[in-house]
């Protein structure tokens, strides 16, 4: 019978499939690899990037477990900013016309380097980090991340907080928390010109007057002990 090549998505990470793909014959120059697009600034287009794999002597399991570890590997690479058609490292430059996934990576570089500076504490750095995680989620299921920043609008980030708050069983407060997070994530672009209007401003809070989850509830012998520990 004769051998057919084989391709699986092995990892997903934002807009990036990770597919390994396995020739039906590995001999010679034939080696099992990753090939992903990757966006060439320079030229404004996807361009095909490939990552090889050893043989494994024709092991497919070897071949998946390796090919597994070298997609995390670029994800952690592509996370630092690494171009893998220059083969370097180097800082983010941002313009109006950049994409809404740009503008996340962007976003977190100056934070991580404001947090380096010791402007922003570890925690700030953290909720960063989450809340972005959060909306890159959202945007990759709504097929937005490719969306230019002065797209979006209140609508979105409702949306998004709507959507999140159900999901994770966010209460009032989270979802104002989340809000002003993401008011404080457009707003940065807004002082960089990238947009002129801030979608977060036009989505209004919610209600926490008489919401429960603002405290904590206290059983009156709890209370009791508390009491005698003050006394103390």
């Amino acid at each position: 019978m004769k051998k057919q090549s084989h391709s699986k998505v092995i990892h997903i990470w934002n807009e990036y499939d990770f597919t390994l793909y396995i020739p039906a014959d590995l001999t010679g120059f034939n080696k099992p690899h990753i090939p992903f697009n990757y966006m060439n600034e320079n030229t404004g287009k996807n361009e095909r990037v490939k990552k090889f794999i050893k043989k494994h002597k024709g092991d497919l399991k070897l071949i998946n477990l390796d090919a597994k570890v070298v997609a995390l590997d670029l994800v952690r690479l592509l996370q630092n900013n690494w171009n893998p058609i220059t083969k370097t490292f180097g800082e983010m430059t941002i313009s109006p016309l950049a994409r809404v996934q740009d503008c996340i990576k962007y976003y977190i570089q100056a934070q991580t380097k404001s947090f380096e500076n010791q402007a922003i504490g570890f925690k700030s750095l953290k909720n960063s980090k989450i809340l972005m995680m959060h909306f890159s989620d959202y945007l990759h299921q709504k097929s937005l991340l490719i969306s230019r920043m002065d797209f979006f609008t209140n609508v979105h980030v409702r949306e998004f907080l709507d959507l999140k708050a159900f999901e994770r069983g966010w209460g009032k407060v989270t979802y104002n928390t989340y809000l002003i997070n993401l008011g404080t994530f457009f707003n940065y672009f807004k002082d960089l010109k990238l947009i002129t209007d801030n979608p977060c401003s036009r989505v209004s809070k919610k209600n926490i007057k008489f919401d429960s989850s603002r405290f904590k509830v206290f059983e009156k012998e709890e209370l009791q002990n508390v009491a005698t520990l003050l006394s103390l």
